[in-house]
């Protein structure tokens, strides 16, 4: 190897130099490039790439007034990523009154699931002090580290009561 170094005019530390420095900067470039890569696939990538809701729906058709409303959703999430839960309480009083209430979530890095998953959660915000019918919004929201935020609305007509 010493004398194919010597015919190019080159000693030992040199050619290691060399060698140090373009590992270096493909070190860079490919960095570069990775993360390019990830900014186009955040901005441009839809909630579907992300995660799938495909249901949340009360955990049974009526509920006691005071009792906590527990509620079932059915979903997927496809990419490591922050989510964000808006869920919102819709309700009709007999009367004619109105009851709207808010529950918030967020969960940092959540990690793709094995298929299909199913989970029963609480509804943690104001709920109806009197008899309601009642209906849940909920939008969910995918945080990529690069872009814009990936919405899925459920407006689901499932319908269920408050009763006395």
């Amino acid at each position: 190897m010493n004398d194919a170094l010597k015919r190019h005019g080159l000693n030992d530390l040199t050619y290691l130099a060399r060698v140090f420095g373009t590992l270096v900067i493909l070190s860079v470039l490919l960095g570069v490039g990775v993360q390019a890569y990830q900014m186009v696939r955040d901005q441009v990538m839809p909630a579907s790439y992300w995660f799938k809701y495909y249901s949340v729906a009360p955990a049974k058709e009526s509920f006691k007034v005071g009792e906590r409303l527990e509620f079932i959703s059915r979903y997927e999430i496809y990419h490591n990523t922050s989510m964000h839960w808006n869920d919102i309480l819709y309700c009709e009083c007999a009367d004619g009154c109105r009851f709207e209430s808010e529950y918030s979530s967020y969960e940092l890095h959540k990690l793709p699931t094995d298929g299909t998953r199913i989970i029963r959660w609480m509804y943690n915000a104001a709920v109806p002090t009197k008899p309601t019918i009642c209906k849940l919004r909920s939008v969910i929201i995918a945080e990529p580290k690069f872009g814009s935020d990936k919405t899925q609305i459920l407006n689901e007509e499932i319908w269920f009561e408050i009763v006395e």
